[in-house]
């Protein structure tokens, strides 16, 4: 396994061939694992039989099982890129502010950043280290960045960041005012792609916090005051 590893490509190694010789009685075929759009290597998959009894189905025994992991690895890799690019879409189509999604390995940025750059390490770390709740945070650049979850509310599997040098209450649209000018409540077919993540945000978390308005604006890292402006807005 560590010659497959070391040269990162299948190896047979045969009874006294090995290095340890508490192993000169097997035959080893191994292959390394490396992730099928990356290649980062995984890690490595082992077959062995005993060398006084030869099976000539060893290096298909190998070959199946190595087959079988990269077949599911790109099943896996092709459904988490989908959900990036899903959830990328549907909040470009909710603001005209620039939009990055991404997560962990792969991120999604397209033309339109106004010159910006951006490293994608460096921006999960950000993430990562505002907390899974926190829903805007100042890059040090000065650009302020509105979190939309892929998966709300955590951000675990994924975020979209809405980039603005501006508030980034000025990317959702103010408020109706009613005739007691205070905020009338805003049917959902009235709002955008965000508002509507950022309603599905809140009422996720209120429900976890079972109601409790203190706790759930502590977790969304936003004033209760503003809590209860988005409740009365999106009638939560």
């Amino acid at each position: 396994m560590g010659v497959a590893l070391a040269t990162r490509a299948p190896t047979v190694v045969q009874g006294t061939d090995h290095l340890d010789e508490r192993m000169h009685n097997l035959v080893c075929a191994a292959s390394p694992v490396l992730h099928p759009i990356t290649r980062t290597l995984l890690g490595a998959v082992n077959v062995t039989c005993l060398a006084a009894e030869p099976n000539p189905h060893l290096k298909i025994a190998l070959n199946m099982l190595l087959a079988g992991i990269q077949d599911s690895l790109t099943r896996l890799s092709r459904a988490r890129h989908q959900r990036l690019l899903d959830a990328h879409l549907r909040v470009k189509a909710g603001t005209g502010a620039a939009v990055i999604t991404l997560d962990r390995y792969t991120m999604i940025a397209e033309d339109g950043l106004g010159g910006l750059s951006f490293d994608r390490e460096q921006l999960w770390h950000y993430i990562e280290e505002a907390g899974p709740f926190t829903r805007e945070f100042v890059l040090p650049n000065g650009v302020r960045a509105q979190i939309v979850p892929v998966r709300p509310p955590r951000t675990a599997e994924g975020c979209s960041l809405v980039l603005s040098r501006l508030s980034v209450a000025s990317l959702a649209r103010p408020g109706v005012k009613s005739s007691d000018s205070g905020t009338r409540t805003v049917r959902p077919s009235e709002l955008s792609q965000l508002e509507l993540a950022e309603r599905e945000i809140i009422a996720s978390v209120l429900r976890e916090c079972r109601g409790n308005k203190s706790d759930a604006a502590e977790q969304l890292r936003i004033a209760r005051g503003t809590l209860y402006e988005r409740i009365r807005r999106y009638g939560l």
